[in-house]
């Protein structure tokens, strides 16, 4: 019974180290959104430290109360000792508790097996071979985190993936509602959302599936409103730790990272930048210099992934052209090259991406209401360099520059389209109510 229970003490942290102001459950419900990301992306970031310069003296559990320490060093002034506070935050952790308990199986798969083999490698403490090999074949953010679980109680960690949806699930909505209550009734609203909710079955089982798109998801959602939003207080480190962290969960999010850095580029000091790149960066390169192959590709694609980075670096420090960071050649860029990549390949891949949609991906209603956002909102509105517009464009382009890729994108639920559009989605929704509402 206690090693059921036990690796709940290691969700605790996140829920009760946040900021003192708040003033009403959507305030808190942000603020311990924001911590569960940043605490993860701290614990995240110093386990590959660890893996990349020590990689014999590595403990889950040790990394664990490092980032402790540490985040409760940083987060001193933040924390709140109100009895009133302590209440709901830990009525909220019960609420989490109570929910994943009777969710005690997650969707998974073969991509689930692989984590939790690397998981299970990495708590080795003399590594080998094999264990440098799987290094390479999956991102190693989610593993890292369920090591901790897997080293101190020999369990996988899917109570993690639990909260983080569950974090997700009243984050977003609390924000949908303050959003779409402008100007609809609060009935045909709930209606809506629980029409569209039960007609997606994708959403729903990827809602309960052990995977790195639930910590993403979320992770982009807090990006996107600090950077669209956040003008006061742009220099807040822990974003950049944030978006640091999510390259460590799917390797093509610094792709997404490097168009947030663009796109909002009036909006972001440049010289955080280095936080979000250079240890995503070693990290690429420790791969590559180790000969470890990317799953079954060749180990040159984590040079060309850390050559990319640098050159963005380099690119955005000193590079000052306004042109490259205008909105309209980012758009007319990423057109340039699917016209390209259509002549050579066809529509094949733009083919996937509406037939999952409309259906073979398992979205409903979901899935013809983001057409309608990804389509429908750039014509009314007038403007093709909308931030869903740049995303999708990104996004199509990545079947194209990975081997592996090909593989992912295809018709049907199994299909990783799925769970990186997952990841997508929130910003996405976001984009097009900013855009209905005529928000700037």
């Amino acid at each position: 019974m206690f090693e059921l229970i036990a690796p709940y003490l290691f969700l605790l942290p996140p829920f009760f180290i946040i900021r003192k102001k708040h003033n009403n459950f959507h305030d808190l419900i942000k603020e311990i959104s924001k911590s569960w990301l940043f605490f993860w992306s701290y614990y995240v970031l110093l386990g590959v430290s660890i893996l990349i310069f020590i990689p014999k003296n590595f403990n889950p559990v040790f990394v664990f109360t490092l980032t402790l320490i540490l985040y409760s060093y940083l987060k001193k002034d933040f924390i709140q000792t109100s009895y009133k506070l302590f209440l709901n935050q830990f009525l909220i952790f019960m609420l989490f508790f109570i929910i994943s308990l009777t969710n005690e199986k997650l969707q998974i798969s073969g991509d689930t097996i692989w984590s939790f083999v690397l998981s299970l490698d990495i708590t080795v403490t003399n590594p080998n071979n094999i264990k440098f090999t799987l290094l390479g074949h999956r991102p190693i953010a989610l593993p890292l985190i369920s090591s901790l679980s897997v080293s101190a109680f020999k369990q996988i960690f899917f109570q993690f993936n639990i909260f983080t949806f569950l974090l997700l699930f009243f984050r977003f909505g609390s924000l949908l509602f303050n959003m779409i209550n402008k100007n609809i009734n609060n009935k045909l609203i709930s209606f809506i959302a629980i029409a569209t909710f039960i007609t997606s079955p994708v959403l729903l089982s990827l809602s309960f599936y052990w995977g790195n798109h639930l910590f993403i998801a979320l992770g982009f959602l807090e990006l996107i409103l600090f950077f669209d939003n956040n003008l006061k207080h742009q220099n807040n480190i822990d974003f950049f730790i944030l978006s640091s962290s999510l390259i460590f969960f799917r390797r093509e999010v610094f792709l997404f990272i490097i168009i947030f850095f663009v796109y909002f580029v009036k909006k972001i000091n440049k010289n955080y930048s280095l936080i979000t790149f250079l240890l995503p960066i070693f990290w690429f390169l420790n791969l590559y210099f180790l000969e470890i192959p990317l799953q079954k590709s060749e180990t040159l694609q984590f040079l060309l992934i850390s050559l990319i980075m640098i050159l963005f670096l380099i690119f955005y420090n000193f590079v000052n052209i306004r042109i490259f960071y205008s909105k309209l050649f980012i758009f007319l860029v990423l057109t340039a090259a699917h016209l390209v990549l259509t002549y050579l390949y066809g529509f094949t891949f733009w083919e996937i991406f509406y037939k999952n949609l409309l259906g073979l991906g398992g979205w409903g209603i979901i899935g013809t209401l983001m057409l309608f956002a990804i389509i429908g909102i750039p014509l009314i509105k007038r403007n093709i360099t909308s931030l869903t517009t740049i995303i999708i464009l990104t996004f199509q382009v990545l079947p194209y520059v990975n081997d592996q890729s090909g593989d992912g994108w295809r018709f049907g639920f199994t299909s990783s389209f799925n769970r990186i559009l997952y990841y997508l989605l929130p910003i996405i929704i976001y984009e097009f109510l900013k855009e209905i509402n005529n928000e700037d």
